[in-house]
């Protein structure tokens, strides 16, 4: 099963930034809200999780009723997972806000009154699951918003305290973002992602942009 738009967009971003971007669950929702339907094998392999997290993340998604198990219409021994239909609807209603945020970050190089961690947070009530790991939450964080103060990037991510300091020294060393002091208080630390790191954000969410615009046209239908 090839990896095409969405999915590949995001593992060009995991690859560049030697990080994971969503939790277990979402990886599988948002995959699965690109395709149709796929058989668990074929969907692991587009995971990054070994083989037991994956399986035990898509027992939780079918108890929960938010992926369906269905026969396959070629052959109706082999199974196949889909997003539920109801899933499907309710991430469409927050996706479509998602244009507002493309024209004014991308297109027109503007602070967004929408941001994108508003979009993160809205998803995330509605499917009552964590979407984002903490290194790509750090990472969306500083390329919407900019160079931010350690207690207010602490703020928005939902880990721990030490959880959080390990993901901004695993960042800092990997060469994602940099971090400086305050010059009127040496005490305080401010960070944002390196030019590099911003540069290649700017370049994928581009692609993803071109993606949303074709796939509105061509998105699996309920």
């Amino acid at each position: 099963m090839a990896d095409l738009g969405f999915n590949a967009l995001v593992n060009n971003i995991e690859s560049a930034l030697n990080l994971r971007c969503h939790s277990f669950e979402f990886d599988i929702i948002i995959r699965l809200y690109e395709l149709p339907s796929a058989q668990a094998g074929d969907l692991w392999g587009l995971t990054h999780a070994s083989s037991s997290t994956f399986y035990a993340a898509l027992r939780k998604l079918a108890d929960l009723g938010m992926v369906d198990l269905i026969a396959d219409n070629a052959d109706r021994r082999i199974r196949r997972y889909r997003l539920a239909d109801n899933i499907r609807d309710k991430l469409d209603v927050h996706h479509a806000s998602l244009p507002q945020w493309f024209a004014a970050k991308l297109d027109n190089g503007e602070t967004p009154h929408f941001s994108f961690q508003q979009f993160v947070r809205g998803v995330e009530q509605t499917l009552g699951l964590h979407c984002l790991s903490c290194d790509y939450e750090l990472v969306i964080y500083l390329f919407d918003c900019g160079p931010t103060s350690t207690p207010d990037l602490h703020a928005i991510c939902r880990a721990s305290r030490s959880k959080f300091h390990t993901s901004l020294r695993k960042l800092n060393a990997n060469g994602v973002i940099i971090t400086h002091k305050v010059p009127d208080d040496r005490r305080k630390k401010v960070h944002d992602l390196t030019p590099s790191t911003r540069s290649m954000m700017a370049k994928q969410f581009a692609q993803m942009q071109l993606w949303w615009q074709s796939w509105l046209r061509t998105r699996p239908q309920n």
